[in-house]
């Protein structure tokens, strides 16, 4: 089969484009990663909206905020990357002087690089030493909480491609038993799925998108 040239692509139906999209298989039905139509994209917003996962994720960053604090937060990040740079200019210094060369100097200069590096390390330590306990009672539950709420995304994408699986595949599951199917790799493919159907919807201009929203209500 001739390869297509992706030329071909432009201003023809959604159809054409779907077939030769990359697919992914969700709970038994296979789905192009392609963007979605209009109704589609309104199905979603609603499942979306209707399950609040804007608040989901909302509590996903206040976790992760809380689990960054527990191991010292920003400030570690800035003196950790103090402590790669005194490194590499330790390596870079040693490197740039041949064996021959290396005189009573050198060795001075190397000695106070040691000792900035050594005395950034302490301070990290003595951020991070008194939030070692909290932080091996804390981040259990922490990561519990992120786990509880990854299964609610989780949910939240199930829900859509089960209403999906309805109207593209005419899926007679009742949710219980779509959810008891769903495995992993379901749940990896439905966000997925979701990521591509939106993609356009939400990295375009808006004006873009009211011309894309008239030309499909033209077509209906």
């Amino acid at each position: 089969m001739t390869k297509p040239d992706p030329l071909d692509f432009v201003n023809v139906s959604e159809e054409v484009t779907e077939e030769f999209a990359e697919k992914v298989t969700v709970n038994g039905h296979e789905y192009p990663l392609a963007e979605f139509t209009q109704a589609e994209r309104h199905l979603w917003l609603k499942v979306r909206d209707d399950a609040n996962l804007t608040g989901v994720i909302k509590d996903f960053g206040e976790i992760r905020r809380k689990l960054d604090d527990l191991t010292g937060g920003t400030l570690v990040e800035k003196k950790e990357a103090r402590i790669k740079k005194l490194n590499e200019e330790i390596d870079k210094f040693i490197d740039g002087v041949g064996f021959d060369e290396w005189k009573p100097e050198h060795d001075d200069r190397l000695n106070r690089m040691i000792t900035m590096l050594d005395e950034a390390k302490k301070e990290v330590q003595a951020i991070q030493a008194p939030l070692e306990d909290k932080a091996l009672e804390e981040s259990s539950n922490l990561n519990r909480e992120i786990e509880d709420l990854r299964e609610r995304q989780n949910l939240v994408h199930l829900k859509f491609m089960w209403l999906l699986a309805k109207q593209r595949h005419h899926d007679a599951r009742s949710w219980e038993d779509y959810v008891s199917d769903a495995k992993g790799s379901d749940r990896l493919n439905a966000a997925e799925v979701i990521s591509a159907g939106n993609f356009t919807w939400e990295n375009q201009p808006q004006q873009t998108r009211m011309n894309r929203a008239a030309r499909r209500n033209r077509k209906s």
